[in-house]
């Protein structure tokens, strides 16, 4: 893929503060304010942000005021509306949102122009400006003298390392760095060190649930906001497979609203994750057929409605585990459509009988079992407790013996991602996207090696023969060649 001029890398960070959309939107705000005073020259920008899920409107009204003055693209106007997600997840923990802006033009003056935006914008931000609406009892509020003088100073100390480094602004961009890092020999018995990372489809929104369709030779992934499910083969590439795939109502909303997780039952149909609809259903029609009718496998917990089932996995006697967290929901904790208080881990038996197992995870995500199905791997994307957690699970389905597999604490402070999607092959191995990219266990939970990335890892899966694995990540899908 042809490699585009990197033009500007807006970037900040904040702990412990209160009201941290409004950081947000303050910035998205800026941003498109100094692109509507400054236009790049000879072509529309792309604009890429670090988080998506929540769409603001006045972030929205910015975007297509700049698609009709041709400055953005339509997918770039998505990403403007999304970039503000960061701040919801959640709020008073530490948020790393960063903004880069390519070029669809090669021009240099184009490229200088791109350049002194993006480096205006920081510099505003840096100066303590605030979006119209946000008064200043605001800032009263959540910060005294001292912490606007430390904020302010960061920021201006950023921003004079980055006006004295002009040559990073104009490094041609890779579309995505990825490369294994080795932490173990063994690793090298399951992935060669110089293992190539491979984009396959790209130009989607925020990609999720990966499944490898062994006997139509196809992988499906979800695109969550845009609410459809794609289709990619080696021989047509990335086509439209399913459209709605996870909110099929009228009334029009935002956020996460389209599928997320997606498996196969016993008799080969689709499961889907439904985050709009907030269920877990099966798509009626044939996996090679796919037409959008389904049938809800499970919808609510005492007569509550799930908050936005996220991931899921069946074992080999039919019963379906998942989670269910927030996200799917337009204001995620806040949301005053949330019913059940807590963010739990069901299973729904071969005969329809739903179990809620776990109350106690903060925001479980990811889910997988071991080969003889007696551990149920969870995945916690709570920045205060990125975990991955492991439960012994009975013949019956009861969990017993919870314990921390592996504390990513220190990692999830310096790197971008929380534990995620995963998935296990035959030999007990673990693929878990997280922070940095894809961590590699062995059967026995020694951490292997990486495969690391410079953006956003969602989930993974495996080809039948364990020869491949495919990752998404944010708005590409991966692939790479295994032993």
């Amino acid at each position: 893929m042809p490699q585009r001029p990197f033009a500007g890398d807006v970037s900040w960070k904040y702990q412990g503060w209160p009201g941290g959309a409004d950081h947000s939107l303050n910035a998205v705000h800026l941003f498109a304010q100094q692109l509507l005073k400054e236009p790049p020259e000879n072509g529309r920008l792309r604009f890429r942000g670090a988080f998506f899920a929540y769409f603001f409107g006045e972030a929205k009204k910015y975007g297509r005021k700049l698609f009709r003055k041709k400055i953005l693209s339509k997918t770039a106007c998505r990403r403007l509306r999304g970039a503000v997600a960061g701040s919801f997840w959640p709020s008073n923990r530490t948020e790393i949102v960063t903004f880069k802006v390519f070029l669809n033009s090669r021009s240099p003056a184009a490229l200088r122009r791109a350049t002194v935006v993006a480096s205006h914008t920081c510099t505003a931000y840096s100066c303590g400006s605030v979006h119209p609406h946000q008064s200043t009892t605001w800032k009263q509020k959540y910060f005294n003298a001292s912490h606007m003088k430390i904020l302010t100073g960061l920021c201006r100390l950023t921003t004079t390392l980055l006006l004295l480094l002009p040559t990073a602004f104009y490094a041609p961009a890779q579309a995505l760095k990825g490369h294994v890092e080795l932490i173990d020999p063994s690793l090298e018995k399951i992935i060669a060190r110089d293992a190539a990372v491979d984009i396959i489809a790209e130009g989607l929104d925020w990609c999720e649930g990966p499944l490898w369709v062994e006997a139509e030779k196809k992988l499906l992934f979800s695109d969550v906001p845009q609410n459809k499910i794609y289709q990619w083969t080696a021989a047509r590439g990335k086509e439209l497979y399913l459209s709605p795939s996870g909110y099929t109502g009228t009334l029009p909303r935002g956020g996460e609203l389209g599928s997320n997780g997606l498996t196969l039952d016993n008799s080969g149909h689709l499961i889907i994750c439904q985050d709009g609809d907030r269920t877990v259903s099966r798509m009626n029609s044939p996996i090679g057929h796919p037409y959008a009718r389904f049938t809800t496998l499970a919808s609510r917990y005492q007569e509550k409605k799930f908050n936005s089932p996220n991931d899921l996995i069946y074992n080999r006697s039919g019963d379906l585990f998942f989670t269910d967290p927030p996200y799917g929901l337009e204001k995620n904790m806040d949301d005053p459509l949330k019913e059940i208080p807590f963010q739990g881990v069901y299973k729904n038996s071969a005969s329809g009988k739903l179990t809620l197992l776990l109350d106690s995870i903060s925001r479980p995500n990811g889910i997988a079992l071991t080969p003889d199905g007696k551990t149920l791997m969870i995945a916690n994307s709570d920045p205060g407790k990125p975990y991955w957690y492991a439960y012994s699970l009975s013949a019956d389905g009861r969990l017993s013996n919870g314990r921390i597999f592996y504390d990513a604490s220190r990692e999830a402070k310096t790197e971008i991602g929380l534990p995620d999607g995963m998935k296990i092959d035959s030999r007990g191995n673990i693929f878990a996207t997280g922070p940095g990219g894809v961590w590699i266990f062995n059967a026995a939970g020694k951490l292997l090696g990486k495969i690391r990335f410079d953006g956003v890892t969602s989930n993974c899966a495996l080809t039948k023969d364990e020869k491949t694995l495919f990752i998404t990540a944010d708005m590409y899908v991966l692939r790479v060649k295994l032993r």
